[in-house]
């Protein structure tokens, strides 16, 4: 073993596509070798567990693997696990909800079932926190990509959020039934609060005490995300123990070169890759292939024909952002352009070789965009709040009001995961002149597919969060608040309503032709078709001349494109001669 890992947790971190699954279920592995009892988990939505270990027996969560009686594996499902830690305790919470505001038993239901189960991070973290306390021996976790580690590492804060509103109803319920009885009163409710407190503080000292395993590739957009996490690795003061580089690159200080070699498989080719880490001749990079441009005018043709919204969609280090971004630069040749990125880690500015932030950057005809969804839904929910405070200073209430002053400020914390990343999204759709196509840079493929669900969560939410302002006789006086979410809702309204018909919404499946990549494409393509979102094309990146001959079949099969093996294009020029050397297959 070529280093020494010895935090009892273990977090292995990075871009999606570096090898992060590869280098925890080594890192795993190794660790079980010696004897340790280990659990390897992924909370990545989009699991490669069982690709990368080679699970033919099918073995379920938490039994041991074949190659290991030491090792057991886990793809944490988090929904289930919010369905197994809510559910015991609905009942308490709803009546919770009905008597600490002025809310009824619907309402407080559809709060619950619409704001806390939902969120994959705020599941990890508890799922993370509950090992710790209960498994003795190694933990290993295989994480999401970037833009979703940061929010599982803040994910404390979210959580903390939810209890506060739920205490903040029942300082009032309690109030008014110690008023009845004379005397104090416990409400059921509490103890579940003060379980999820300890669950929290779990989480904060599981995290304060592990170790992180940072994976990137020796390629500058790759390099560029990197020093983004280390720094908030930094910031956060949480402990960076190793990088692991899975490309060309010259060994330093607490960096391991691997060379590029084919992705391991099974047991003994990740004991083997683990073993020979920072010992393996360092290969060449794959030499990028001529980009002539024989179909040019067919990929033209073929962006001038797309529905306005396409969404770029993947697995993490496909290529996702470099093949929006050059469809993007392709279509602002012929009408108006917007280019957004969604992805919490977005690599844009990396790709473009400009700053892209929240605010538009113009470029070669494109309006570019790194959507900063939270402080976007941050500056409403500052709005709201400082539209209660004055309601409730201008009418100087107090006492008794003022309980309900902090429910009424604390509900906008129960609002359901993702809303924010829909709310920019929507806005920026919403602010696009007709006639301009817009060309969405997604999350990898587990946080995209839960993002497409979130519009009918969310205008559930909106329409409950409206019928609670109207329960306090709060919708006239907070007036700008209430206008500015009926016209959200509207926006969500529009955004699902487009994102199932073929004239206005295009999903493109960006995939390498690579076992482990394919296997997670074929599922994304599947939960589309599923969805009725339509498919409008799936490029095969980095892809040699003979792809058409080994490409398995998708049911049914969208167009395919192959984008050639390339040297990571970065700015505008590279990218246009990278897309108009795709070429259509015909299959």
């Amino acid at each position: 073993m070529p280093v020494s890992l010895n935090d009892r947790i273990l977090l292995v971190v990075g871009k999606g596509g570096t090898g992060k699954t590869t280098a925890a279920c080594a890192i795993a592995l190794a660790a079980a070798d010696r004897g340790e009892a280990v659990h390897l988990i992924s909370t990545d939505p989009a699991h490669s567990l069982a690709d990368v270990l080679e699970k033919a027996d099918g073995r379920r969560d938490g039994a041991p693997v074949r190659c290991s009686p030491n090792l057991t594996t886990e793809a944490f499902d988090a929904r289930a696990y919010a369905q197994s830690l809510f559910e015991p305790a609905r009942q308490s919470l709803a009546m919770l909800v009905e008597q600490g505001s002025w809310l009824d038993s619907r309402d407080a239901e559809s709060i619950l079932d619409l704001s806390l189960p939902g969120v994959d991070e705020v599941m990890a973290a508890l799922r993370i926190a509950e090992l710790s306390e209960k498994h003795t021996g190694r933990i290993v976790v295989d994480t999401a990509p970037t833009g979703h580690t940061l929010r599982l590492l803040d994910a404390a804060a979210v959580f903390g959020g939810w209890i506060g509103t739920l205490q903040a109803m029942a300082e009032k319920s309690r109030a008014v039934a110690t008023a009845f009885a004379g005397g104090p009163v416990r409400l059921p409710a509490e103890a579940v609060i003060e379980e999820w407190q300890a669950r929290l503080h779990g989480f904060e000292r599981a995290l304060a005490g592990a170790g992180f395993v940072v994976v990137t590739r020796d390629e500058p957009v790759v390099e560029a995300e990197t020093e983004r996490l280390l720094a908030e690795l930094r910031r956060r003061a949480l402990a960076h123990r190793l990088t692991i580089v899975t490309a060309p690159a010259h060994s330093q200080d607490g960096r391991v070169a691997v060379a590029w070699l084919d992705r391991p498989r099974g047991c003994d080719g990740l004991r083997n890759w683990w073993s020979a880490l920072g010992d393996a001749p360092v290969a060449p990079r794959p030499a990028a292939v001529s980009t002539a441009r024989p179909q040019s005018q067919a990929v033209r043709d073929w962006i001038a024909n797309a529905p306005p919204l396409l969404l770029f969609a993947g697995k993490g280090g496909v290529g996702k952002t470099t093949c929006a971004a050059s469809v993007a630069l392709l279509s602002a040749q012929s009408s108006p352009t917007r280019l957004v990125s969604t992805d919490p880690a977005g690599s844009l500015q990396d790709v473009l070789g400009v700053p892209v932030g929240d605010t538009p950057t113009e470029l070669h005809g494109v309006t570019a965009v790194q959507v900063d969804a939270a402080a976007d839904f941050n500056r409403l929910r500052a709005e709201y709040r400082e539209a209660v405070d004055r309601i409730f200073e201008q009418f100087g209430l107090g006492g008794a009001a003022a309980l309900d002053q902090h429910v009424l400020e604390s509900l906008w914390d129960m609002a359901p995961p993702g809303l924010d990343e829909i709310m920019a999204i929507s806005r920026l759709m919403d602010a696009a002149a007709p006639g301009t196509r817009v060309v969405a840079d997604t999350a990898p493929t587990g946080h995209f597919l839960s993002l497409l669900a979130v519009p009918g969560i969310g205008l559930g939410w909106t329409h409950a969060f409206l019928r609670m302002l109207l329960k306090y006789r709060a919708a006239t006086v907070l007036e700008d608040a209430s206008r500015k979410i009926l016209e959200f809702s509207r926006r969500l309204r529009t955004f699902r309503d487009a994102l199932t018909d073929p004239a206005r919404t295009g999903a493109v499946l960006v995939a390498l032709n690579d076992s482990v990549v394919w296997n997670e494409t074929r599922r994304l393509h599947e939960s589309l078709v599923l969805a009725n979102i339509p498919v409008a094309a799936l490029i095969v990146n980095r892809a040699d001349a003979g792809l058409a001959r080994d490409l398995p079949p998708l049911n049914p099969m969208p167009r395919v494109i192959r984008a050639p093996i390339h040297a990571m294009p970065a700015g505008p020029d590279r990218l246009l001669e990278f897309v108009t050397g795709w070429e259509f297959l015909e299959l």
